[in-house]
């Protein structure tokens, strides 16, 4: 099942503040990640994945992903094991002059029975977040 999230992070965004996403994942394993960088971010545009208080992507927790018109395509076999899982999507973008939309798409293989039944507890658990404003 594939998720797509976008993470817009304004010029000049620093390390230390960063723009973060939270996003919620279908219970399974997180298989495939692509991280699509539009021209423009001159290598200068940092994201990182992260889960509770851990950097899951790059593992290397002083490493980021950070390329220029380019898409990123990776493997992994991160579980993910809550009902429905969250992770943060984290970017800064310091030295740059307009705002940058990283893309993400993340691929999991569902721990349910089939995706039918995957996506119908996903929504069920979506229908009872509360939904910040």
């Amino acid at each position: 099942m594939r998720h797509i999230f976008e993470l817009t992070i304004p010029a000049a965004t620093a390390a230390v503040s960063p723009e973060e996403l939270e996003i919620i994942l279908v219970k399974g394993a997180l298989t495939q990640v692509e991280i699509a960088f539009p021209p423009g971010c001159a290598n200068l545009v940092h994201v990182v994945i992260k889960s509770e208080l851990f950097q899951i992507s790059p593992v290397n927790p002083d490493g980021t992903h950070h390329w220029d018109n380019y898409t990123e395509v990776f493997n992994l076999n991160y579980p993910l094991t809550d009902k429905a899982h969250k992770l943060r999507l984290v970017g800064w973008s310091p030295g740059t002059y307009f705002p940058h939309t990283i893309t993400f798409r993340l691929d999991v293989t569902p721990s349910a029975k089939d995706d039918k039944t995957a996506i119908q507890q996903f929504i069920s658990y979506l229908s009872r977040v509360p939904v910040e404003v």
